[in-house]
């Protein structure tokens, strides 16, 4: 008999990621729980339920207490916590072999909400954490670890890429470990920072950066669906993308030329070409 997981997700690409890969490895997502009310994001919602598969109970519910009598009623063997809030030790414990949350950074550093905060600092590795689900925010044992180095051009895709890969990794080690009922390995919390939210500041992305960091800022906040603004000659402009214009050098940062909807800039270490505009949150 296949081993059955409960999923909680709010975010439609990882329940999609997670459903594939259960099927690849000979196990069945049960139970998909989700989140919605007032705060909720409505295109990510209906993305999420979208992502289902026709044999999973989906239960969206207001908190996630809301789930404990379905999750004992589904007997499911293990419960895999990716993009969603804490949950309770009430509902963690109810699978049999307890419940893991996926954090797509190196653990210990960047716990919290904002895992691309790593990627908005410059970090040279893109990774993933599986750890047991505990009360203090992502500090559980740790189960799996994968990373890939950043991409030399920093665009949103092929972060995306990256991230699944290290995903991918973490599952196919720290599953089969957390129905073993292995302990995993203590976080170093002496080596733990934060990921905190992004701020309107952190938003305004300066010309007084390497090409490589500009396009980690700008590519971190895209993926967090926070608009980047650059300011050009005294005013802000959106941004919706950045690309390198190799083989090009500037003797300054500052603005080359720029249009409506075009802008070219030199930045610490070389020119880059940025489109304007406001993203679709």
């Amino acid at each position: 008999m296949r081993e059955r997981l409960a999923v909680f997700s709010v975010l439609g690409r990882s329940v999609a990621l997670l459903n594939d890969w259960a099927e690849s490895a000979g196990l069945e997502v049960a139970l998909l729980v989700s989140l919605h009310g007032p705060q909720s994001n409505p295109h990510q919602h209906a993305a999420t339920m979208a992502s289902a598969r026709q044999h999973t109970t989906v239960m969206v519910v207001p908190t996630v207490i809301d789930c404990e009598a379905a999750l004992r009623a589904s007997q499911v063997d293990l419960g895999v916590i990716v993009a969603f809030s804490k949950i309770p030790e009430s509902v963690s414990r109810i699978p049999l072999h307890g419940t893991v949350n996926i954090h797509p950074a190196l653990l210990p550093a960047y716990r919290g909400p904002n895992a691309y905060r790593s990627l908005y600092e410059g970090e040279t590795r893109i990774g993933a954490t599986m750890h047991w689900a505990s009360q203090e925010l992502d500090a559980g044992p740790i189960l799996a670890q994968s990373w890939v180095p950043t991409p030399e051009e920093v665009e949103p895709a092929a972060v995306s890429a990256a991230t699944r890969a290290a995903i991918v990794c973490v599952l196919e080690t720290g599953v089969p470990r957390a129905l073993a009922d292995e302990p995993g390995e203590n976080q170093d919390a002496s080596a733990a920072s934060y990921g905190a939210n992004f701020t309107c500041e952190d938003a305004v992305v300066g010309l007084n950066l390497s090409q490589h960091l500009f396009q980690c800022r700008v590519t971190a906040l895209l993926l967090a669906d926070v608009q980047p603004w650059v300011v050009l000659e005294d005013k802000r402009h959106p941004l919706r993308a950045v690309r390198t214009l190799h083989g090009i050098r500037s003797d300054a940062p500052g603005v080359v030329s720029f249009s409506a909807r075009r802008a070219i800039v030199a930045v610490n270490d070389g020119v880059l070409e940025l489109e304007l505009g406001e993203i679709h949150l």
